[in-house]
Protein backbone atom coordinates (compact mmCIF):
# COMPACT_ATOMS: atom_id res chain seq x y z
CA UNK A 1 0.00 0.00 0.00
CA UNK A 2 1.39 3.40 -1.04
CA UNK A 3 0.41 5.19 2.17
CA UNK A 4 1.36 2.46 4.61
CA UNK A 5 2.56 3.07 8.15
CA UNK A 6 5.99 1.69 7.22
CA UNK A 7 6.26 4.07 4.24
CA UNK A 8 5.31 6.95 6.55
CA UNK A 9 7.96 6.01 9.13
CA UNK A 10 10.63 5.47 6.51
CA UNK A 11 10.08 8.64 4.47
CA UNK A 12 13.60 9.85 5.25
CA UNK A 13 15.49 6.87 6.58
CA UNK A 14 15.00 3.13 6.46
CA UNK A 15 14.63 1.62 9.90
CA UNK A 16 15.48 -1.96 10.74
CA UNK A 17 12.80 -4.64 10.92
CA UNK A 18 13.52 -5.02 14.65
CA UNK A 19 12.98 -1.28 15.26
CA UNK A 20 9.86 -1.27 13.11
CA UNK A 21 8.35 -4.28 14.92
CA UNK A 22 8.97 -2.71 18.32
CA UNK A 23 7.60 0.59 17.02
CA UNK A 24 4.38 -1.15 16.00
CA UNK A 25 4.19 -2.94 19.34
CA UNK A 26 3.66 0.33 21.25
CA UNK A 27 0.47 1.06 19.28
CA UNK A 28 -3.06 -0.19 19.61
CA UNK A 29 -5.69 0.32 16.96
CA UNK A 30 -8.69 2.47 17.91
CA UNK A 31 -11.75 3.57 15.96
CA UNK A 32 -13.64 6.78 16.55
CA UNK A 33 -16.90 7.95 14.97
CA UNK A 34 -17.34 11.12 12.97
CA UNK A 35 -17.18 14.26 15.18
CA UNK A 36 -15.36 12.42 17.98
CA UNK A 37 -13.00 14.71 19.89
CA UNK A 38 -9.68 12.87 20.04
CA UNK A 39 -8.33 15.39 22.52
CA UNK A 40 -9.85 18.53 23.94
CA UNK A 41 -8.46 22.02 24.10
CA UNK A 42 -6.70 22.38 27.45
CA UNK A 43 -5.77 18.69 27.70
CA UNK A 44 -2.19 17.74 28.42
CA UNK A 45 -1.33 15.14 25.82
CA UNK A 46 0.26 11.84 26.73
CA UNK A 47 -0.71 9.96 23.58
CA UNK A 48 -0.16 10.47 19.89
CA UNK A 49 -1.84 8.87 16.90
CA UNK A 50 -1.15 7.71 13.39
CA UNK A 51 -4.17 8.12 11.14
CA UNK A 52 -4.75 4.88 9.28
CA UNK A 53 -8.16 5.66 7.78
CA UNK A 54 -10.37 8.75 7.63
CA UNK A 55 -9.84 12.50 7.95
CA UNK A 56 -9.24 14.47 11.16
CA UNK A 57 -8.28 18.04 12.00
CA UNK A 58 -6.81 20.28 14.63
CA UNK A 59 -8.88 23.34 15.30
CA UNK A 60 -8.68 26.55 17.29
CA UNK A 61 -11.38 28.89 18.52
CA UNK A 62 -10.92 32.62 18.09
CA UNK A 63 -12.10 35.16 20.65
CA UNK A 64 -15.54 35.22 18.96
CA UNK A 65 -15.94 31.45 19.22
CA UNK A 66 -15.34 30.82 15.51
CA UNK A 67 -13.51 27.59 14.70
CA UNK A 68 -10.38 27.68 12.56
CA UNK A 69 -8.87 24.53 11.07
CA UNK A 70 -5.16 24.57 11.68
CA UNK A 71 -4.32 21.23 10.10
CA UNK A 72 -6.15 18.62 8.05
CA UNK A 73 -4.92 15.10 8.75
CA UNK A 74 -5.30 12.51 6.01
CA UNK A 75 -3.90 9.00 5.66
CA UNK A 76 -1.10 8.54 6.89
CA UNK A 77 -0.52 11.43 9.33
CA UNK A 78 0.72 11.81 12.88
CA UNK A 79 -1.78 13.52 15.17
CA UNK A 80 -0.64 15.23 18.37
CA UNK A 81 0.17 18.57 19.87
CA UNK A 82 3.93 18.27 20.15
CA UNK A 83 4.49 21.09 22.69
CA UNK A 84 1.89 19.48 24.95
CA UNK A 85 3.60 16.07 24.64
CA UNK A 86 7.11 17.36 25.17
CA UNK A 87 6.59 20.14 27.73
CA UNK A 88 3.48 18.72 29.47
CA UNK A 89 1.50 21.90 28.83
CA UNK A 90 -2.20 22.23 27.98
CA UNK A 91 -2.91 22.03 24.27
CA UNK A 92 -4.40 25.20 22.74
CA UNK A 93 -5.98 23.09 20.00
CA UNK A 94 -8.70 20.48 19.79
CA UNK A 95 -8.27 17.36 17.64
CA UNK A 96 -11.44 16.06 16.00
CA UNK A 97 -12.44 13.26 13.63
CA UNK A 98 -14.12 14.85 10.62
CA UNK A 99 -15.04 11.39 9.34
CA UNK A 100 -15.05 8.00 11.01
CA UNK A 101 -11.38 7.35 11.77
CA UNK A 102 -9.15 4.37 12.40
CA UNK A 103 -6.05 5.37 14.32
CA UNK A 104 -3.03 3.77 15.87
CA UNK A 105 -2.66 5.11 19.41
CA UNK A 106 0.58 5.13 21.42
CA UNK A 107 1.89 6.57 24.64
CA UNK A 108 4.52 9.23 23.89
CA UNK A 109 6.69 8.09 26.82
CA UNK A 110 6.96 4.64 25.19
CA UNK A 111 8.03 6.30 21.96
CA UNK A 112 10.62 8.43 23.77
CA UNK A 113 12.09 5.22 25.22
CA UNK A 114 12.35 3.83 21.69
CA UNK A 115 14.16 6.97 20.53
CA UNK A 116 16.75 6.40 23.26
CA UNK A 117 17.05 2.71 22.44
CA UNK A 118 17.15 2.73 18.62
CA UNK A 119 19.37 5.15 16.75
CA UNK A 120 17.50 4.59 13.46
CA UNK A 121 14.18 5.49 15.10
CA UNK A 122 15.76 8.60 16.60
CA UNK A 123 17.04 9.71 13.19
CA UNK A 124 13.65 8.99 11.60
CA UNK A 125 11.92 11.06 14.31
CA UNK A 126 14.36 13.91 13.73
CA UNK A 127 13.64 13.83 9.99
CA UNK A 128 9.90 13.76 10.74
CA UNK A 129 10.20 16.88 12.90
CA UNK A 130 12.11 18.60 10.09
CA UNK A 131 9.22 17.78 7.69
CA UNK A 132 6.67 19.12 10.20
CA UNK A 133 8.59 22.38 10.53
CA UNK A 134 8.97 22.66 6.75
CA UNK A 135 5.23 22.09 6.28
CA UNK A 136 4.44 24.83 8.82
CA UNK A 137 6.78 27.23 7.03
CA UNK A 138 5.17 26.36 3.69
CA UNK A 139 1.65 26.93 5.02
CA UNK A 140 2.66 30.28 6.54
CA UNK A 141 4.24 31.31 3.23
CA UNK A 142 1.12 30.21 1.33
CA UNK A 143 -1.13 32.27 3.62
CA UNK A 144 1.10 35.31 3.14
CA UNK A 145 1.69 35.04 -0.60
CA UNK A 146 -1.07 33.04 -2.29
CA UNK A 147 -4.63 34.13 -2.86
CA UNK A 148 -7.48 31.89 -1.73
CA UNK A 149 -7.95 30.32 -5.17
CA UNK A 150 -4.27 29.35 -5.37
CA UNK A 151 -4.36 27.87 -1.86
CA UNK A 152 -7.46 25.87 -2.82
CA UNK A 153 -5.83 24.56 -5.99
CA UNK A 154 -2.72 23.62 -4.05
CA UNK A 155 -4.82 21.68 -1.51
CA UNK A 156 -6.65 19.88 -4.32
CA UNK A 157 -3.35 18.95 -5.95
CA UNK A 158 -2.10 17.51 -2.66
CA UNK A 159 -5.43 15.84 -1.75
CA UNK A 160 -7.35 15.40 -5.04
CA UNK A 161 -10.48 13.85 -3.54
CA UNK A 162 -10.67 15.89 -0.34
CA UNK A 163 -14.04 17.36 -1.42
CA UNK A 164 -15.49 13.85 -1.52
CA UNK A 165 -14.25 13.06 1.98
CA UNK A 166 -15.24 16.05 4.11
CA UNK A 167 -17.82 18.87 4.15
CA UNK A 168 -16.76 21.98 2.25
CA UNK A 169 -16.95 24.22 5.32
CA UNK A 170 -13.94 22.33 6.76
CA UNK A 171 -12.01 23.06 3.59
CA UNK A 172 -13.00 26.72 3.76
CA UNK A 173 -11.92 26.93 7.41
CA UNK A 174 -8.59 25.27 6.57
CA UNK A 175 -8.02 27.77 3.74
CA UNK A 176 -8.91 30.62 6.11
CA UNK A 177 -11.84 31.76 3.96
CA UNK A 178 -15.62 31.71 4.32
CA UNK A 179 -17.75 28.94 2.82
CA UNK A 180 -19.24 31.57 0.47
CA UNK A 181 -15.76 32.49 -0.79
CA UNK A 182 -14.99 28.82 -1.37
CA UNK A 183 -18.26 28.39 -3.27
CA UNK A 184 -17.35 31.31 -5.55
CA UNK A 185 -13.85 29.93 -6.14
CA UNK A 186 -15.21 26.47 -7.00
CA UNK A 187 -17.84 27.95 -9.32
CA UNK A 188 -15.16 29.96 -11.13
CA UNK A 189 -12.83 26.96 -11.50
CA UNK A 190 -15.49 24.48 -12.57
CA UNK A 191 -17.04 26.87 -15.09
CA UNK A 192 -13.79 27.09 -17.09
Amino acid sequence: MKNSIKDFIQQSIEISDKSYQEFLSIFKEVEFPKSHVISKKGDIHHKFYLLKKGVACSQLDDKNGNKHIRTLFTVVSAIANLPSLVYKTPSPTEYVCITKCTLLEANFADFENMIKKYHDVSISYNKFLQRVYTNIEEKNTDLATLNAESRYLKLRKKEPDIENKIPLYYIAAYLNITPIQLSRIRKKIYSK
